[in-house]
């Protein structure tokens, strides 16, 4: 079997030298909406559950690439885990795209991880495995598999007003001109397989559009959406994927008691109520966190006694 890794994409919008960074570079000629938002770099540690359900429903994984930004770190994690790699975006980004708080520049450029397999799995933090997966899930043979809506995605002018579907918009004409006009569907809102060759081509293809969004500092009119919409479907186009159906769930889904899916993602409220809904789904530690004393089960006995005395 061909080994696969999976690569999750981490930040914590909490740390004073990236809000001091962040203030600096702020500005707002290009970004569409939502992109300067708070919300989209809150850390309701999303992460730990995502690596329990990769630990508990899959185990193949050769490695896991965890791209950060500024040097941060989870502080729970298990940094001398053999199955982890931290990657920091100064490892995959030139000097001239940094500082970056857009994932459109990272996802853009995560074929340059050092040491990836040609066939990998995106995630973003707040998606999980919910049962049992298998490569093939993932992979038919040497193609991908697309995970595409029966949406249609939008086309015509990018305009600042319309957040992240300009990157959608943008790609689409970029496929359009090398494959002719073709109906394309939005994918569903969750891991994404994609190789290294695919991104080696697009980047052959699309240079200046893939590099004009590595520069950009925030989620931009300019963009390209990469590794959930511009890859997936050039791979259809060339041969290289193949479209899947697949079933997934999003947190209001969840929330109605919904359990009979494969993917699923917790991507909004408040950390209390993230961690609960997801403490129900995964109330294990798994080996890529450190267990601090108080998280053991001696320990809380202690500390309930100490009370009670």
């Amino acid at each position: 079997m061909d080994p696969i890794d999976i690569v999750i994409s981490w930040v914590d919008g909490s740390d004073d030298k990236r809000a001091e960074a962040l203030l600096q570079s702020r500005d707002t000629k290009n970004s569409v909406r939502g992109s300067l938002s708070a919300s989209r770099w809150e850390d309701n540690e999303e992460l730990r559950f995502c690596l329990r359900s990769i630990e508990q429903y899959a185990p193949w994984v050769r490695k896991i690439h965890l791209v950060t930004s500024f040097g941060q770190r989870p502080s729970w994690i298990n940094q001398d885990h053999p199955k982890l790699h931290i990657v920091d975006d100064d490892e995959i980004l030139g000097t001239c795209c940094l500082p970056t708080f857009s994932s459109h520049a990272i996802e853009s450029n995560l074929h340059r991880i050092p040491g990836l397999s040609n066939k990998f799995i995106y995630m973003c933090d707040d998606y999980f495995f919910n049962k049992q997966v298998m490569p093939e899930d993932f992979f038919d043979g040497g193609k991908i598999c697309v995970f595409e809506c029966s949406e249609g995605s939008p086309r015509g002018v990018a305009v600042r007003s319309d957040g992240y579907r300009a990157g959608i918009k943008n790609a689409n004409r970029l496929l359009d001109k090398v494959f002719g006009f073709k109906r394309r569907g939005m994918l569903k809102h969750v891991a994404y397989p994609l190789t290294r060759r695919i991104y080696r081509d697009c980047w052959s293809i699309f240079t200046e559009d893939l590099d004009g969004t590595s520069r950009e500092k925030f989620r931009s009119v300019n963009d390209v959406c990469p590794s959930s919409f511009l890859m997936p479907h050039y791979a259809i186009h060339s041969g290289q994927g193949v479209a899947r159906s697949v079933k997934v769930a999003g947190r209001n889904t969840i929330e109605e008691g919904e359990k009979d899916f494969l993917l699923g993602h917790i991507n909004f409220g408040t950390k209390r109520d993230v961690q609960r809904l997801f403490k129900k789904i995964f109330p294990r530690h798994c080996s890529f966190e450190s267990v601090v004393k108080h998280e053991t089960p001696w320990w809380r006995a202690l500390a309930w006694l100490k009370r009670a005395i």
